[in-house]
């Protein structure tokens, strides 16, 4: 668990799901870990998707801006 906290802090989010069964808190740790990779993965495509729209639609404005 430690191991995975410390690649997620340094950005690297490619790791595999610790996937750990269990009550004890070594197991929630493990899967509140998995949780918020995930989450951090999704945030990170939403932004990349965002991104991309804000490229096109400044695109979009100066080729208008060009015409006026």
């Amino acid at each position: 668990v430690s191991a995975a906290l410390a690649r997620v802090a340094e950005g690297d989010l490619s790791g595999p799901a610790l996937a750990m069964k269990g009550t004890d808190e070594i197991a929630s740790l493990s899967n509140s870990t998995d949780a918020m990779s995930q989450a951090i993965r999704k945030m990170v495509s939403d932004i990349q998707a965002s991104a991309t729209q804000v490229s096109a639609a400044s695109t979009e404005i100066a080729a208008s801006a060009e015409e006026i």
